[in-house]
């Protein structure tokens, strides 16, 4: 694996990065990782609805970025006491055994600092039982993106009152609040600082092999990362909806059905949640159940003409009808 070492070392905004990924899966054949840092930035998941997850307010108070990502998973806060991972490979594994597979990765590193880190749940990293990073990934053609986070320190106020993850999630955890839920490495007594710990991981996954992206490629990168910024991509899907469930099935992840009724028929329906799926899945589901009738049969066989765990690993119909009633 090499790193991916940008011309310039300079601030820049969220959207850079993730579009620095998919720019390196599309124009580059190697598998690469690098790692980056932004100023204060909450980034929440793919299929999430900003309004339940984000506080606007206290984040346009406090001068705190938000941005979507077009992976799966949860809502996190990062700032520059984070850092922040991406590995980009070509695989043809589920996005949860890439997980899997770099969480471990990682964690190994990290034990061979001296942390006693071990991977946790579906795509955690915790040491002591608490939290320091977690996984998202992707697909992009036959690249995977794996990005994370990793709280080497971070500003507790700010995560704390910029996030709002679900009583059920903490719930999960045994904890009763995010900041009991996490730690960070400069808690657990690392002993190297920051900059070391980065030179560190550098090291650890590319064992000196660098691959140089030029000014031209930073130009197209920043084309590459407009759509990010998008009002639309931003804010998500505004569901209309009679009946709003909620569920969480552990190792899956959280589920948020909207249905609007109409006539007896489900006239409009949106699947959000913190789970992890394939680009198009969500919209597959929501256009299959589009116009049904809304009751179990109708929507059971309608059902049958996709394999719902391809789309979503490790849910099954019957929990997904569950969602549904």
């Amino acid at each position: 694996m090499k790193y991916a070492q940008l011309p310039r070392e300079i601030t820049r905004t969220l959207p850079f990065y993730l579009a620095m990924e998919e720019y390196v899966a599309i124009n580059m054949n190697e598998d690469v990782f690098f790692t980056w840092q932004v100023e204060p930035t909450v980034i929440f998941g793919r299929n999430q609805l900003i309004e339940t997850e984000v506080d606007i307010e206290y984040c346009k108070k406090h001068n705190i970025s938000f941005f979507r990502r077009k992976s799966g998973g949860g809502c996190v806060y990062a700032d520059t006491g984070n850092v922040m991972l991406s590995f980009v490979v070509t695989s043809t594994a589920p996005v949860m055994d890439s997980i899997a597979k770099y969480a471990t990765l990682t964690a190994g590193m990290l034990q061979h600092l001296g942390v006693p880190a071990e991977v946790s749940g579906r795509n955690d990293i915790t040491v002591n039982g608490k939290k320091i990073s977690g996984f998202a990934a992707h697909k992009l053609h036959n690249r995977t993106i794996v990005h994370s986070t990793m709280l080497y320190d971070f500003n507790t106020i700010h995560m704390e009152n910029a996030i709002h993850p679900s009583n059920e999630k903490l719930s999960s955890k045994g904890v009763g609040s995010v900041r009991s839920h996490v730690s960070s490495l400069s808690e657990c007594g690392i002993n190297i600082g920051l900059e070391e710990f980065k030179k560190a991981l550098r090291a650890y996954m590319c064992a000196g092999e660098t691959c140089f992206l030029s000014v031209a490629d930073e130009d197209g990168i920043n084309k590459k990362s407009q759509p990010y910024y998008d009002k639309e991509w931003l804010l998500g899907k505004n569901p209309r909806s009679e009946f709003v469930g909620y569920k969480r099935y552990e190792g899956i992840g959280e589920f948020q059905p909207h249905i609007h009724i109409s006539g007896s028929k489900i006239a409009h329906f949106t699947l959000a949640g913190d789970f992890f799926c394939q680009a198009e899945s969500v919209n597959i589901i929501e256009e299959l159940l589009q116009g049904l009738p809304y009751d179990q049969q109708s929507i059971s066989k309608a059902l049958d003409k996709i394999n719902i765990t391809d789309l979503i690993p490790g849910l099954t119909k019957q929990k997904f009808i569950q969602l549904l009633f």
